[in-house]
């Protein structure tokens, strides 16, 4: 599948067509994964990217952020447990990211912002999943 919001970046940006083009190839892949009951299975995560086009993830970073731009997808921080691995809670935007957080999954444990583990992960906004029908 190819999205036409990405044909501004294409030609604003020649030296990363390629690029831009193989990884609408990947997340059209991931856009189709059948998940109604699971969202994260459509989750982007910047190494998936890079490791798909045999990039660095720096690059990987900028290809996905023209698909940001692009209102294809949005970033989310998940909040990680250092021990358990599990997600605590996610946000929107790096400064909503508190400066302590509980954990469920243990008890009575607390997490400051120096402990706990942060990841990137980009998710399809709702307008383009409505837009492309993505199951929900």
């Amino acid at each position: 599948m190819r999205f036409p919001e990405l044909e501004p970046f294409k030609q604003r940006l020649p030296k990363l067509t390629a690029e831009i083009s193989r990884a609408e190839e990947f997340v059209s892949e991931v856009f189709a994964r059948p998940g109604k009951s699971d969202p994260a299975v459509h989750d982007i995560r910047p190494v998936q990217l890079a490791n798909r086009l045999s990039v660095d993830e720096p690059l990987a970073l900028v290809v996905l952020k023209c698909f940001d731009d692009a209102g294809i997808i949005t970033p989310r921080y998940d909040v990680i447990c250092p021990t358990t691995g599990l997600v605590i809670s996610s946000y929107a935007s790096k400064t909503n990211l508190p400066d302590e957080v509980s954990c469920p999954f243990e008890i009575k444990t607390r997490h400051t912002l120096n402990e706990y583990y942060v990841e990137l992960v980009f998710e399809f906004t709702s307008t383009f999943a409505k837009k492309h029908r993505l199951p929900v």
